[in-house]
């Protein structure tokens, strides 16, 4: 063997490696466990449960959101998926403020998960009366070449 072919093994062997860690990175997102490709990926958010729906400036409440997906997501990614926003109507938009949420571990049942979050409002929230707590997936790509659409759920709340 001469050292002309020994490179070529070794330049082989790190292409092949390289191709294996980049194919298990890129891994269809939208596979669900049992390898099958899902026809349309799908993550909502089919509930959102606030433990107080009146509250000022400076205070923390606990909410929870119930997302159901169809995708396979790991509970890091679900974890911190859904965004909370005060908003003056129950529709997303830019002008909406995202309020800081801190999640704890959530919880699973088959394809839905619970996220508890301790939701803090900053102290200065504008206005008091009558507004909306938004919990807000936003859109993203999904692995077979769709898009994971945009979800929002809306909860009235009073600031006073």
């Amino acid at each position: 063997m001469n050292i002309l072919s020994i490179k070529n093994a070794w330049t082989y062997r790190l292409l092949m490696i390289t191709t294996l860690a980049l194919s298990l990175c890129l891994l269809n997102a939208c596979e669900d466990e049992s390898g099958t490709n899902n026809t349309s990926c799908s993550v909502t958010i089919s509930d959102f449960e606030l433990s107080t729906k009146t509250f000022a400036a400076g205070d923390e409440i606990t909410g929870s959101v119930v997302i159901r997906d169809n995708v396979g997501l790991d509970d890091f990614v679900l974890r911190d998926i859904a965004k909370i926003y005060l908003s003056e109507d129950d529709v997303f938009s830019s002008n909406d403020t995202e309020i800081t949420a801190f999640s704890s571990a959530p919880t699973s049942s088959g394809n839905e998960t619970t996220v508890t979050m301790d939701i803090q409002f900053p102290f200065s929230l504008g206005n008091s009366g009558s507004k909306y707590l938004l919990a807000h997936i936003s859109s993203r790509p999904c692995g077979d070449g769709t898009t994971i659409p945009t979800d929002t759920y809306a909860v009235a709340v009073t600031v006073e």
